[in-house]
This record gives C-alpha cells, sequence and structure tokens, in this order.
C-alpha cells in the first residue's frame, strides 16, 4: 500500500475485508492540511479498487477525530486571495474551499 503523510491505511488481518483509514495527525488534533486533500482522495481511490476491502472505517489517530481545516492551510489559502475590497476577498476564499472539497468528492 501507498504511504501517505496526513493518512494511514491498515487492516485488522491480512483475511480481513475491513479496512480503516485513519486521519494521521495526531499531535496536531488530525487538522486537514492541503495535502490531506489530495491524499484523501488517491487513499478512497486505492481502497474502491481493492477487491478485497468491503468495508472501509474512516477515524482519526489520537484523541481527537478531526479539528476541521488546518489554520495554516487556511492562511496560506487566504493569502493568495488577499484584495481591499473585503467582499472579493472573501468570495475568493470561498472559491478556494470549495475547490479543495470538490477535489476530495471524485468522481460520481
Amino acid at each position: 500500500m501507498e504511504i501517505y503523510k496526513t493518512l494511514e491505511i491498515t487492516q485488522n488481518s491480512p483475511t480481513s475485508r475491513v479496512f480503516n483509514l485513519r486521519i494521521n495527525r495526531p499531535s496536531l488534533r488530525n487538522a486537514l492540511s492541503l495535502d490531506f486533500f489530495t491524499e484523501f482522495l488517491k487513499a478512497l481511490t486505492s481502497l474502491d479498487q481493492n477487491p478485497d476491502a468491503s468495508v472501509i472505517v474512516l477515524s482519526g489517530n489520537g484523541d481527537h477525530f478531526c479539528a476541521g481545516i488546518d489554520l495554516k492551510a487556511l492562511s496560506s489559502i487566504s493569502a493568495a486571495v488577499q484584495s481591499t475590497d473585503r467582499g472579493r476577498a472573501a468570495e475568493r476564499l470561498r472559491r478556494q474551499i470549495k475547490f479543495l472539497q470538490a477535489r476530495t468528492d471524485g468522481p460520481e
């Protein structure tokens, strides 16, 4: 299986059809980084194409499932959409976040 920066895929036993997909950033309360949005789609696609996978359990390593989007990632996005017009800047930021969400939706 592929190695990810922000995720971990495990199987309870070699014969189990249940795979655990864990967000693996416990020191940051599993906050979602920019890498996560790319890796999550890759991991789901990989498991979807695996004939041995019947069930995927999504969880987070550590004490927290997920704190939401990583504020550092959000600030790097917002820095790219700066504008003197607050309305336009907010709209650009909204579009960037929607773009990240769409990347994790994958094919229908």
